[in-house]
């Protein structure tokens, strides 16, 4: 009966590992349903987009927090799809910070400085705001985004708008801009990270066609 117990309980004991062995990353669960966000955002299925962008917010959340306790460096990207879903999941305090801390790391990051602008005017902070979208790389070429920024903050800046409004603006052209990225990919010369197999994928895809690194940190990306 005492062999049979132990046996019972070895068994218990290697399911349970063989369960945590098998488990994606946190890292993983974050870009996954980073991508799942992005699918059904741009299919139109918002509440499904937030719910998705929710978990990656969660995941990436643990996974920069750990990384960060170990005094590692987190990727640029996954620091900014984390910014992302945070905005996406109304975490806009949080977003600010995360954007603040891509801006400072990598300036090319261009969505940093949308998304960062975009939490500060729902928090009420217009001027940091346009602050934000002034740094905006225009190098980056996102013609209807930046038209779209440039336009709101003059109308902010001449009290012609409100902030509610400028927010709206900014949204439609982030969902426009992504739209015609995904759909002229092909043919354009593309910085590498920006290619489906780069660490900021979504720049030109729907999703990443090859698996990225998972460091503990200290890379550009």
């Amino acid at each position: 009966m005492k062999r049979w117990l132990v046996c019972a309980l070895c068994l218990t004991v290697l399911a349970a590992c063989a369960a945590e062995a098998l488990a994606a990353p946190i890292s993983a669960v974050g870009r996954k349903n980073f991508e799942r966000a992005r699918r059904a955002e741009q299919r139109g299925a918002f509440d499904e987009a937030r719910a998705a962008y929710a978990k990656a917010a969660e995941a990436l959340g643990q996974y920069v927090a750990s990384i960060d306790s170990h005094d590692g460096d987190p990727f640029s990207s996954d620091l900014i799809m984390l910014g992302m879903s945070l905005y996406k999941s109304g975490r806009y305090d949080q977003t600010a910070q995360v954007c603040d801390r891509v801006a400072g790391k990598d300036p090319d990051v261009f969505e940093a400085f949308v998304y960062g602008g975009l939490a500060r005017l729902r928090l009420g902070r217009t001027g940091e705001a346009l602050d934000l979208w002034k740094r905006f790389p225009l190098s980056r070429r996102q013609m209807f985004l930046t038209d779209a920024m440039h336009a709101q903050s003059r109308a902010l800046e001449r009290g012609e708008t409100d902030a509610a409004s400028a927010i709206r603006e900014v949204e439609a052209a982030v969902l426009h801009q992504d739209a015609w990225n995904l759909s002229h990919a092909k043919g354009v010369n593309l910085p590498w990270p920006d290619l489906c197999s780069g660490a900021f994928w979504w720049r030109s895809a729907d999703s990443p066609c090859d698996s990225s690194p998972d460091p503990v940190g200290g890379v550009a990306w």
